[in-house]
């Protein structure tokens, strides 16, 4: 059994960088997990332990394809939010080759981005 203590909404920056530093794991991130000695970040891994411990894999999908469609909509969303990250703290970013550096906008998957002048 896991006990979860969610402290989303508790969390300034200065108590995140020391529980940050505790941590010990390469890639230190919120949310994480932990249980025992085992320290699990990012949130798709996160996901995946909590429901694997929780021996309820059948939420990710009841078929190969249902469990496919979990990942591919997780990795969309995930795109999409460093897509918006990306354009909110750097707008001038906002293009992804060199081949692009001479357009006046450039089309990302049906999302058009018009670069500054």
């Amino acid at each position: 059994e896991m006990c979860i203590r969610d402290r989303q909404s508790t969390w300034d920056q200065a108590e995140w960088a020391t529980d940050k530093a505790t941590l010990k794991v390469p890639f230190p991130n919120i949310p994480y997990v932990k249980n025992g000695d085992t320290i699990v970040t990012e949130s798709s891994a996160v996901k995946q332990y909590i429901l694997e411990r929780a021996g309820r894999l059948d939420i990710l999908g009841r078929t190969e394809e249902e469990r496919v469609e979990d990942k591919l909509m997780t990795g969309f969303i995930d795109d999409t939010m460093r897509d918006l990250l990306m354009l909110c703290h750097n707008p001038c970013l906002l293009y992804t080759s060199d081949a692009a550096d001479d357009l006046l906008c450039v089309d990302l998957g049906g999302r058009r981005i018009i670069k500054k002048k």
